[in-house]
């Protein structure tokens, strides 16, 4: 039985917003929630710092990776019950949401410790050419061992959450966006300077187009 997915309002509103952020790039993070059988529930994620700003892939540190082990045990502190990180995200502005090749070896990568582990895409800045309407598409995917993408089913549901903490996590989350820009611009400037250039890092564990 394929898997399915189950993704908060709260939840998509702040994938969607991180990725409306950048019109000319890519950006990315991580889905938090937790597995059953054969369903994956996203109740929140942590939108990531990129190591570069590019329009056909993303980029994340292996430092910003490894600081949503801390994040996710504040969440669960937070919403009084286990969550961890179940998943992936990111943009592809102006574009098709299919995974890349470079997607779908990420997310074999990913599979590789985390049977289960999922990913998500949206598509943004999407133009009919006979209609004046703009689209957003989401899609769901993992990937086979031949690098084939498994299309998943993913549903915008809202889950038996509502203590106040629930909301408390995701306002919190969803300010983290402006955050995670701060931190990329601060970066950018430094690195702009000539003695930062030995200090720069080049870390790509999470690497997607």
């Amino acid at each position: 039985m394929e898997r399915s997915v189950i993704v908060t309002p709260e939840a998509y509103q702040i994938m969607l917003t991180h990725a409306f952020t950048h019109e000319r790039e890519e950006i990315g993070g991580v889905l938090v929630g937790y597995n059953e059988a054969h369903e994956t529930s996203v109740i929140t994620v942590i939108p990531l710092q990129r190591t570069s700003q590019l329009s056909d892939r993303v980029n994340i540190s292996e430092v910003e990776l490894a600081g949503c082990i801390d994040k996710c045990e504040e969440i669960s502190k937070d919403m009084k019950s286990p969550v961890s990180v179940v998943g992936w995200y990111h943009s592809h502005p102006h574009i098709t949401p299919f995974p890349s090749h470079v997607d779908l070896q990420t997310q074999l990568n990913f599979q590789s410790m985390d049977q289960n582990f999922i990913g998500l895409i949206f598509s943004t800045f999407i133009h009919q050419a006979d209609s004046p309407m703009q689209m957003v598409a989401l899609v769901g995917f993992q990937s086979t061992s031949t690098q084939k993408e498994k299309r998943l089913n993913v549903r915008i549901q809202s889950l038996p959450n509502s203590q106040l903490s629930f909301y408390h996590v995701s306002c919190r989350q969803w300010k983290s966006i402006s955050d995670c820009i701060k931190d990329e611009l601060i970066h950018r400037a430094d690195n702009s300077l000539p003695d930062h250039e030995a200090s720069t890092s080049k870390c790509s564990n999470f690497q997607c187009e």
